[in-house]
């Protein structure tokens, strides 16, 4: 914009691999061979077809290229293969952060990463293996073609798994993936106390999640692969996560613990398989648990809502952008308020400003880098529309898509009236008293509303991330007693 202001005219690219450059004409995003490339690629065929593109709309023969660390790296790239076309084609270049053989870098948090990036396995198996944890993955197939990843987690050595007790599989929440429970370490993260207990844990991810990004013949890259709402996460995804687990633990049943959107659709996933939740379900741990947000007061969530109005100017210009999932850096907009672009630009960092963290109020700093890359991940939009629906009806149902696909959907003219009353196991909830999204009165109607509700506890001065981001979070969700 300050290039803009003075009168330039500003083009700003995308190297192969960004959220803008996901495309392609036959490979597919989801699948390994769509990956394979290095800065080699970037700068022996991105930059050119870029370059060539600006010269050509903007009817001019020379450009100024301006290149950001990888972007100055990428453009010695391009001018060792392509000599004659940067001496033709580029007058100059500013180079901001230059990199070249980074002899002398001493970024130690850069070096961390690296070791634990190297070949020899995934990060969070590594991170696992070095805590004394073992890790093993599995794929769970939806029936309707999600493939999502199965991380388990047990202890090494020194404490035994119990026969006796059940595999435990958590799910997150909204713009969340499994990583979230382990990136506290193995003293607090939620996954690595209960394994340290001698529980067999398994971290399950919803659709849409890095970790459940593949299908077998639908393209993440295009809009119909995101066309879900938590209704496909309780119809169709927990359904192959419980199942897998139960197939690759040997066991009959399991213990199911979510989060925030984690509980809402175990109670969908309830209401649609009344009778596998009861043969395969002994019980559930809804930490922050979602039903209808009668009582929601969090005013962040509710301007969301607002601008993301299925009908408003925003949403519109989003449609327009062929923007479906949400936040992304698309989604910043001059037609939203100051304030709604700060909010939104915490969640398309990664990781984010640790200053713009702490004044909206997410802490405490010191875990962030460890748990933000698997927080704030872009969600379908349609998942939005599904809450905006929620707080304007206070109906637990599903999104009402109109009579036509309604009735494609659900084969009915209007959506599903979700009966919590199908959800026949126990349930302990687990509420932050300092939670304005999931608040302890919403929690204490769900309590009413289910059959075999056991417990409602409220943990004081706890808000709806301090479930992910708190360091005291483990020992506040749940005791002993309750996970025998």
């Amino acid at each position: 914009f300050t290039l803009a202001q003075e009168g330039y005219d500003v083009w700003l690219g995308n190297f192969r691999g960004s959220p803008e450059a996901s495309r392609h004409k036959f490979l597919n995003p989801s699948e390994k061979s769509f990956w394979d490339f290095t800065p080699d690629e970037h700068g022996r065929l991105d930059l050119p077809a870029l370059i060539n593109l600006v010269l050509r709309a903007s009817g001019k023969d020379k450009l100024v290229y301006s290149g950001f660390s990888m972007g100055t790296h990428t453009f010695f790239i391009y001018c060792h293969y392509h000599p004659d076309a940067c001496v033709r084609n580029v007058q100059a270049a500013i180079m901001l952060g230059p990199v070249l053989d980074m002899t002398f870098l001493a970024d130690s948090n850069f070096l961390a990463g690296a070791g634990l990036l190297l070949p020899s396995g995934p990060y969070r198996e590594t991170v696992s293996n070095d805590f004394g944890f073992r890790t093993q993955s599995f794929d769970a197939t939806t029936d309707d073609g999600y493939i999502s990843r199965l991380t388990r987690i047990q202890r090494k050595s020194g404490v035994n798994i119990h026969k006796g007790k059940f595999p435990i599989l958590i799910l997150h929440g909204l713009m969340s993936s499994s990583l979230i429970w382990t990136g506290l370490g193995p003293h607090s993260a939620y996954a690595f106390m209960l394994a340290e207990k001698g529980y067999d844990v398994w971290l399950g991810n919803f659709r849409g999640s890095p970790e459940a990004s593949r299908h077998t013949f639908l393209n993440p890259s295009e809009k119909p692969f995101w066309d879900f709402t938590p209704d496909e996460h309780g119809k169709h995804d927990l359904p192959a996560l419980i199942n897998a687990v139960l197939y690759h633990s040997g066991k009959a049943k399991l213990v199911y613990s979510g989060y925030s959107l984690g509980t809402q659709s175990f109670f969908i996933y309830c209401h649609y398989h009344p009778e596998a939740c009861r043969k395969k379900v002994q019980a559930a741990i809804m930490m922050a648990p979602v039903m209808d947000m009668s009582f929601l007061t969090d005013e962040k969530f509710l301007a969301i809502a607002r601008f993301l109005q299925p009908t408003g100017a925003y949403r519109k210009e989003l449609d327009a952008k062929r923007v479906f999932r949400f936040p992304t850096p698309e989604a910043i907009s001059s037609s939203l308020p100051p304030d709604a672009n700060a909010l939104l630009k915490v969640f398309t960092l990664h990781p984010p400003a640790l200053e713009t963290l702490a004044a909206h109020g997410i802490a405490p700093q010191e875990v962030i880098e460890r748990v933000w890359p698997g927080y704030a991940i872009p969600w379908a939009l349609s998942t939005y529309d599904f809450y905006t629906q929620l707080l304007t009806t206070k109906r637990f149902q599903a999104l009402d898509w109109g009579p036509r696909k309604n009735l494609q959907r659900y084969g009915s003219l209007i959506p599903t009236l979700y009966d919590v009353k199908k959800t026949n196991v126990p349930v302990y909830l687990v509420a932050g008293s300092a939670d304005k999204t999931a608040t302890v009165l919403d929690s204490e109607k769900i309590r009413l509303s289910l059959p075999e509700a056991k417990r409602l506890l409220a943990v004081p001065g706890f808000t709806h991330t301090d479930f992910v981001f708190s360091d005291d979070a483990p020992n506040n969700k749940m005791n002993k007693e309750e996970l025998q």
